[in-house]
């Protein structure tokens, strides 16, 4: 059993103030832990869903339960989690770090984004001096990301993409340009050929800095749309493998911060995920 405890903020029933403040546990369970005794109001249990008042002390006992996502490493500054495809990072009602904060009681801080049809590795920062320090070394490229990544087309061994980049936001959608245009971002995608199957590869991609749908956006622009990209994908292809969701994955992230801070023990870590596309 779990044990949580609180003082009560403003007058209201029990199992509303438990509901607001046990967000990942359902009203379901409130109610058995009424019909159990296992909430506690000033010291006593109680069995009716009373009022509670500003100041009291509410104590509930609640089974065991298990957070939603997987946690692939975790201290004192960080926490890296595997997320699912279908989840976001920290916007839309169900994201990881408000499903965290829900289940925890305590809050972690986004250090960069991956779209809600890509899965794999996302970094959170657990205090706002690590969180200041990551942003600050992700903008000086001190963090490499890297993404499998199965598309249509013909890639070469290995290749370095330049191109320039403009985000229509109102669209949700972005635009790659050969060369510079207005309210456009110069990105950088690299990519090696790691296995190919019929007419699918799997290519092994980098970034530093990402921009929004950069991969797939970029990848599509030379020729090598991501399987199972409905935005920028190819129709054919993604019909051939219907049953497909996007196939991009965040597997690996690699630190080469400042050596001389305390955060120097992050280049030690070996923060990466084994490719799960059946295919390959």
């Amino acid at each position: 059993m779990q044990k949580f405890e609180f003082i009560v903020q403003k007058n209201e029933k029990i199992l509303k103030f438990l509901s607001e403040s046990l967000k990942s546990f359902r009203y379901s369970d409130f109610c058995r832990a009424l019909k159990n005794k296992d909430i506690l109001v000033n010291g006593t249990r109680i069995k009716r869903d009373v009022l509670v008042n500003q100041n009291d002390k509410v104590e509930v006992f609640l089974p065991n339960q298990k957070f939603k996502f997987e946690i692939v490493f975790e201290d004192e500054n960080i926490i890296v989690f595997d997320k699912p495809k279908g989840v976001e990072v920290c916007d839309g009602n169900y994201n990881i770090l408000s499903e965290y904060k829900n289940f925890f009681g305590k809050d972690i801080y986004a250090i960069h984004r991956l779209d809600a049809g890509t899965s794999g590795l996302v970094l959170f920062a657990k205090n706002t001096k690590a969180e200041k320090f990551l942003i600050d070394e992700f903008k000086k490229h001190n963090v490499t990301k890297h993404y499998f990544a199965v598309v249509c087309g013909n890639p070469k061994q290995s290749e370095v993409l330049k191109s320039y980049l403009v985000k229509y936001p109102k669209d949700n959608i972005v635009k790659i340009f050969d060369k510079p245009v207005p309210n456009s971002s110069e990105i950088q995608t690299s990519y090696t050929l790691a296995k190919k199957h019929g007419d699918l590869s799997l290519l092994d991609v980098k970034i530093t800095a990402g921009k929004t749908h950069q991969i797939r956006a970029h990848l599509a622009h030379f020729g090598m749309p991501i399987v199972g990209d409905d935005k920028y994908g190819n129709k054919e292809i993604n019909k051939k493998y219907k049953k497909t969701k996007q196939m991009l994955t965040a597997y690996k992230i690699i630190f080469d911060v400042d050596k001389n801070s305390e955060f120097a023990y992050l280049n030690d870590l070996d923060l990466c995920l084994k490719c799960k596309f059946d295919i390959f």
